[in-house]
């Protein structure tokens, strides 16, 4: 069963997206790969988010083609991120497939949203697919 993301469906924390398996080990941490999103340290030792950016990743997966995926971003000020995501070139018989919090789900649609969600990355697939970037 693949997961779908679609434009008028944001991606929340407490909305549970359907999955492969029935659990999902823990989250990956803050690794928001999301071209180098950081936490910092501030002189109090809390942490302190990267308030917004933007990426766009080409990923050429094993069997052919390509797909480029863009992503924006900011944080929702609870410690994780609101945003958007868009494919915005596709080549040969390549598919995005993106992952939110653990959950993995293939983009089915040019674009979308999400809510709340502390690590955001992506990988082309084709035949195989390419490392989460």
């Amino acid at each position: 069963m693949r997961s779908v993301i679609s434009k008028s469906g944001a991606v929340a924390a407490s909305m549970r997206v359907a999955r492969e398996t029935a659990v999902v080990g823990a989250v990956v941490g803050l690794a928001m790969t999301l071209a180098g999103t950081t936490t910092a340290a501030s002189a109090t030792g809390n942490s302190v988010q990267t308030p917004a950016g933007s990426a766009c990743r080409t990923h050429n997966p094993p069997g052919g083609g390509s797909i480029t995926v863009c992503r924006t971003w900011t944080s929702d000020g609870r410690g994780a991120y609101n945003g958007t995501w868009r494919i915005t070139a596709q080549s040969g018989e390549a598919f995005a497939q993106a992952r939110l919090d653990g959950p993995i789900a293939t983009l089915f649609t040019t674009s979308g949203t999400f809510t709340h969600v502390k690590s955001f990355v992506t990988r082309g697939c084709n035949t195989g697919c390419t490392d989460w970037s």
